[in-house]
């Protein structure tokens, strides 16, 4: 989300390639599949960097609805992945992270906006 929110914010600054190196960088703290988030990450910063005028005149709890979409459709992608990779089972609860980031997201949003404002990030 924070990824996400930078990309709309300063969409000349946080880049793809930024996307790549959290991505990267997440990979190998957490042991995951190698690309596996790098992948994830890369979209979510292509996806927000180019519907980044479009996301920013939505209403708050219609970029939600983006965000829930969009982690959604991620996290399918990751289980498909991952299933190609090893067999691993999946209950309910994998989806409950797209639905609470969609749920957070007002909150993320206005702590971010007021950090930028605060620092005067430009």
């Amino acid at each position: 989300m924070t990824l996400m929110y930078w990309s709309i914010a300063l969409p000349y600054k946080v880049s793809i390639g930024t996307g790549f190196m959290m991505g990267l960088l997440f990979d190998v703290l957490t042991g995951s599949l190698l690309g596996l988030n790098t992948l994830a990450f890369c979209i979510a910063a292509f996806l927000s960097h180019t519907l980044y005028s479009q996301i920013r005149n939505y209403l708050i709890w219609q970029q939600a609805g983006f965000i829930l979409f969009f982690f959604l459709s991620m996290q399918l992608l990751m289980l498909w992945i991952t299933q190609l990779a090893s067999s691993t089972n999946t209950d309910y609860t994998y989806w409950f992270q797209a639905l609470t980031s969609a749920l957070l997201w007002p909150i993320a949003f206005a702590t971010l906006r007021l950090t930028r404002r605060r620092f005067r990030v430009q």
